[in-house]
């Protein structure tokens, strides 16, 4: 079925960008199209690539979305890389992929290309983008990390602790605003936020899971709702979201019910003082080796670069900067307040990349999580599974 699945994505992938090409004007001969594919809910980029063709007149960026899920966008990418295709000239990739994509030779080194100034950046966006040869496959974009969204419209009290969230759920959870909206899907999110927890539960596992399958069993099931992930949160009925940076624009959208009334803190430690339980991964902008357009391709990636526009993106859509200057920089800290809380954080927090057992044996991981969250399989059970990783 996965198979099935990652084939039908590519098809849809590439006929997407056949449908790019058909908008060119007939009397753009002379006008270059290079192709970027990011996930679908990263926007921003728009605004870059509006402000690049103004001064690029000879340059046009087209976008394709790919599936928001990690696993689905990393087989859409290797489906058309491994291929040879060309079509599209830039990935938004994840920090994760960088060796298997290093050595498989898809992505072109950008340090070969353009001279960075990497003192200016935090040096762990640097390093997760580096592949073992020590050369750098992608320019980063952002920090992708996990972050606790909570209603500071019912919330007073800032949560540091999972015992802080539960406390202020019973106190304030109704029959319409229930309490955490965690991922309810098994997948990559649903691994990753589990091994957090692990972290800040002390390496119990057994206790990890057992609360989190109290979260959903509570939440989704007794409760009814229907609404996927973060829209439950985003539809303002949840007092907390446990969910991923880059939500912070969607859920401040003149679409959204809670626009204004979110905060965002760290993700919760066990207690007071306990560890620090997030994971630090990243988005960065990679160049396909097959690409036809390089050098357009490089002119573009030198565009984002720029300060001007990484602040931009940063003050309107939340992106954690990979720049430490964007952290003090007041304005773009008057749109993200809760950005002042997060660079020291940062230096504590373990690459995604860094984590093994079960968090890299996605596909075992899922199969066996699935027969625990649907009721097939003991926790005890679950839990020796898991175990072998």
């Amino acid at each position: 079925m996965k198979k099935f699945m990652c084939l039908f994505l590519v098809c849809t992938f590439i006929f997407v960008l056949g449908g790019c090409g058909n908008e060119v004007p007939e009397y753009a001969e002379d006008i270059s199209i290079i192709t970027l594919a990011r996930p679908k809910n990263m926007l921003g980029l728009e605004d870059i690539i509006y402000k690049f063709e103004a001064e690029h007149t000879d340059i046009q960026v087209k976008i394709v979305d790919m599936p928001e899920e990690e696993e689905e966008r990393h087989g859409t990418c290797v489906s058309a890389l491994s291929g040879g295709d060309s079509s599209v000239d830039i990935y938004m990739i994840s920090e994760g992929w960088i060796d298997e994509f290093a050595d498989r030779e898809y992505l072109l080194p950008v340090d070969q290309y353009f001279l960075m100034n990497k003192e200016i950046y935090m040096k762990q966006a640097i390093d997760m983008f580096k592949s073992r040869r020590d050369r750098l496959y992608a320019l980063p974009f952002s920090f992708n990390m996990d972050c606790l969204y909570y209603r500071k419209d019912i919330i007073k009290e800032i949560p540091a602790t999972w015992e802080d969230v539960f406390r202020l759920i019973k106190a304030n959870q109704s029959e319409t605003i229930y309490g955490i909206d965690i991922p309810n899907e098994v997948g990559s999110e649903m691994i990753y936020t589990i091994k957090e927890m692990e972290t800040a539960f002390d390496g119990d596992l057994e206790r990890v899971l057992s609360t989190y399958k109290n979260i959903l069993d509570f939440n989704y099931q007794k409760k009814n709702i229907q609404n996927p992930f973060i829209y439950t949160f985003k539809d303002g009925k949840a007092l907390f979201l446990y969910a991923d940076s880059s939500f912070w624009s969607n859920l401040n959208d003149d679409a959204s019910a809670v626009k204004g009334k979110v905060g965002v803190v760290p993700v919760p430690e066990a207690t007071n003082g306990g560890k620090k339980s997030g994971l630090l991964g990243g988005y960065g902008l990679g160049i396909n080796r097959r690409s036809k357009h390089v050098p357009q391709a490089v002119a573009f990636l030198q565009f984002v670069d720029q300060y001007a526009n990484r602040k931009a993106v940063s003050q309107i859509y939340g992106y954690f900067p990979v720049m430490q200057a964007l952290y003090e920089d007041e304005s773009v800290l008057i749109f993200n307040p809760h950005f002042r809380n997060f660079p020291g954080l940062i230096d504590n927090l373990k690459l995604r990349e860094e984590m093994g057992g079960y968090v890299y044996e996605m596909s075992h991981t899922m199969q066996v999580l699935d027969q625990f969250f649907s009721d097939k399989e003991s926790l005890q059970d679950t839990l020796q599974q898991l175990q072998k990783f």
